[in-house]
């Protein structure tokens, strides 16, 4: 089942193994990772994407469910890469056109509070355990949503 996963992490070498940790599970055949991205929340509510799956791919990777809710939760700076990347800084910003739930993002938001760091990530995945285990030895806060159901909401 295809989803969006937002793993919060106290610092950035906590996110730094849950990235790795899930391109591991991508390479045993657990998991599929499509598109990841590590985004940092500074003391000022600024956020920076720190890492991406292709850095050549940026302008895909923020056109996508999973740019959008950079962007979202990024504020100013994730909308300004996207305006970077060459795509309209209104689109990245607008809730109805990420196709990401209000409801997750406020879910999002709460734990990701400033001096912390998400992996974000694009998965595939056919039970949760695999992901679960490995980001809660972390101490990963995890949230994910089923992109089919995610599309179905904001269609309505």
């Amino acid at each position: 089942m295809n989803r969006m996963l937002v793993v919060v992490f106290d610092d950035d070498g906590k996110a730094h193994e849950g990235k790795e940790a899930l391109l591991q599970l991508d390479r045993d055949g657990r998991i599929s990772v499509h598109r990841y991205a590590v985004l940092s929340k500074h003391a000022d509510g600024s956020a920076t994407v720190k890492q991406g799956s292709d850095a050549g791919l940026l302008g895909t990777l923020v056109g996508s469910e999973l740019g959008s809710l950079i962007g979202l939760l990024g504020g100013p700076a994730g909308v300004a890469i996207g305006a970077a990347a060459g795509l309209a800084a209104g689109r990245v910003a607008d809730h109805k056109n990420a196709r990401i739930g209000q409801d997750f993002i406020d879910d999002v938001t709460r734990v990701l509070v400033p001096n912390r760091v998400a992996v974000i990530a694009e998965i595939e995945e056919d039970w949760t355990a695999p992901v679960d285990n490995s980001m809660t030895a972390l101490g990963g806060s995890m949230f994910r949503r089923d992109l089919s159901g995610v599309r179905h909401t904001v269609d309505q």
